[in-house]
């Protein structure tokens, strides 16, 4: 028998690998092209960014000066009414407003008033609810309005929530009997040019003379001219109404925790309304057009607090749902 050469061999088993490797890349090639084809993929839709309203801050009493002021130059202009001050309606605030900066006085209906008892530590304040008919603010042809209430903001001219610190009034400085005397004798030959000397018209006594050259006594307490008030409706929001009632406190407080000086602090907190059939801030000008407008800002009152600004406690609260006083 006849056997294979050795290089023979390896010949015959070089082939047959190669036969192999070609039959196998073939079928993965066949293989490959004929296998479906996937799809590419493609990348999800990102989400659409979502920005969330900031938080608008609460109004506080500058804000409220201003949207007056602003108000009330419309109104003395005859321009329309500033879109700042339409878009205040819905804002929330918070307002400050000091109270019974001069001495302890009586009781009144008009302005707040307070006393201190020492002796026994017992303090009173009074902080009555001022009321409005519609026609003090031009509100004739509007739906029915069931009461206005609110409260004067007194010193608008201020932003300042604090009380102003004491200011010693100027008193008339007194004239010299000498320098006085001549001025009486001046203004006398002037009445004698003025009548002649066969005139009936009798000269002005020196005394007389004196007291007209006086200087006229202080001005009196300036009238308020800018108001926060709730205007109730028959199906109106709800707020805090006192129907006549002011905002009384009698509680006992230590001797050393009460600065007369600094009064007190009445918090009003919040939202801003409309004046029924018009804007957040109604102005009229009932001196005239030569005299400053007078403003008011609708309001929903949802709390309103007393403070003693000497220690920052909450002396009472009063809220649309509940009373503590």
């Amino acid at each position: 028998m006849h056997e294979p050469e050795f290089r023979t061999s390896r010949i015959a088993i070089a082939l047959g690998f190669l036969a192999v490797l070609a039959v196998g890349g073939g079928g993965f090639l066949i293989g490959r092209y004929m296998a479906p084809q996937p799809h590419p993929t493609q990348a999800a839709p990102s989400a659409p960014m979502i920005t969330l309203p900031t938080e608008r801050p609460m109004l506080s009493r500058a804000d409220f000066l201003s949207l007056a002021g602003k108000a009330a130059d419309a109104v003395a202009s005859g321009a329309p009414m500033p879109q700042e001050v339409r878009d205040a309606a819905g804002r929330r605030f918070d307002l400050v407003m000091p109270v019974g900066c001069d001495a302890p006085s009586e009781e009144r209906k008009d302005r707040p008033s307070w006393s201190y008892d020492e002796s026994r530590g017992r303090l009173r304040i009074t902080i009555p609810a001022i009321t409005w008919e519609p026609a003090d603010w031009r509100l004739g042809d509007t739906p029915k309005i069931n009461a206005i209430e609110g409260f004067w903001i007194t010193r608008p001219w201020t932003s300042s929530d604090t009380c102003p610190p004491p200011v010693a009034l100027p008193t008339p400085a007194e004239q010299p009997a000498e320098a006085s005397a001549q001025e009486a004798a001046t203004k006398e030959r002037a009445a004698k040019e003025q009548t002649g000397p066969d005139s009936d018209t009798q000269p002005t006594p020196p005394a007389a003379a004196a007291e007209d050259a006086a200087p006229a006594p202080l001005a009196p307490r300036a009238r308020e001219t800018l108001a926060v008030a709730q205007f109730f409706l028959d199906n109106g929001t709800s707020g805090i109404r006192r129907m006549g009632r002011p905002y009384s406190i009698i509680t006992r407080i230590a001797p050393d925790q009460l600065k007369a000086a600094q009064g007190f602090r009445i918090r009003l907190t919040g939202r801003v309304d409309r004046v029924p059939g018009g804007d957040p801030v109604q102005c009229t000008q009932p001196l005239g057009r030569d005299n400053p407008p007078s403003c008011v800002i609708a309001t929903v009152l949802d709390e309103v607090r007393v403070e003693n600004p000497a220690t920052g406690a909450v002396l009472a609260t009063w809220s649309a749902g509940h009373s503590s006083r």
